[in-house]
């Protein structure tokens, strides 16, 4: 008698394990996709605080790529900055510097 109360009592905590690790996991998917975006506000504060004194020429969200971003043409003297920001992080993933002459 006492080995079948001790396969039940192995299996429940077998299945009590397997239901604990497939909570875990799809808590965890969710949060990753619950995580919110930098909104476009703060990716340009970035933007500028990487380019201080420069104005934004263009700006726009590209979402259609594996990691969001945000893309920024800015000017500041006589130099145009490509910048684009991680929607998801907030790190600027590409930082280019042109030299332009009017």
């Amino acid at each position: 008698m006492k080995a079948k109360q001790y396969l039940t009592l192995g299996l429940g905590i077998v299945a009590g394990f397997g239901i604990s690790v497939v909570g875990v996991s799809y808590a965890s998917q969710n949060l990753v996709s619950n995580v919110k975006q930098v909104t476009p506000e703060v990716a340009k504060s970035i933007m500028l605080n990487k380019v201080p004194g420069a104005n934004i020429l263009e700006f726009s969200y590209d979402g259609d790529d594996k990691t969001p971003k945000y893309d920024g043409t800015l000017i500041k003297d006589n130099y145009e900055y490509e910048v684009d920001v991680n929607a998801k992080t907030g790190q600027i993933i590409k930082f280019e510097k042109e030299a332009i002459f009017t």
